[in-house]
């Protein structure tokens, strides 16, 4: 399934209640709601989340999107959106966001590709 950006867009800000179904997001929110989008690709990527290659750059890009991934990635947007507007999910939304994004981690995450070794060693004796 393809999506547009705008679509993708849309989709997050009703969820914060910053449109209506019959509005669309101005050019600058659009702007604004891409470089955000383009940062939380960047940021899967470089913590070794192999995501498919969702990229886009403008409104009229379309990403090849399953359905699954297209809810989690915009609930992700409207959580990042929310405080520009000054909004936030409801109570609702946010559970359901945060199921759709732990679904989306383990759907995507590569055990043994991911590298710990910036972590903390325990000192001392372990059990």
């Amino acid at each position: 399934m393809t999506i547009t950006a705008t679509s993708l867009v849309r989709r997050s800000l009703r969820l914060i209640g910053a449109l209506d179904a019959s509005e669309s997001p101005t050019a600058e929110d659009m702007t604004d709601a891409i470089d955000t989008l383009q940062a939380l690709f960047a940021e899967l990527r470089g913590s070794d989340i192999m995501i498919p290659d969702y990229a886009v750059d403008g409104p009229d890009d379309e990403l090849s999107i399953d359905l699954a991934d297209r809810e989690a990635i915009a609930a992700q947007l409207a959580l990042r959106l929310a405080p520009e507007y000054g909004l936030s999910l409801s109570a609702e939304a946010a559970a359901a966001a945060r199921e759709s994004w732990t679904r989306f981690m383990h759907r995507y995450f590569q055990a043994g590709k991911t590298d710990f070794s910036e972590l903390p060693i325990a000192a001392g004796r372990c059990r």
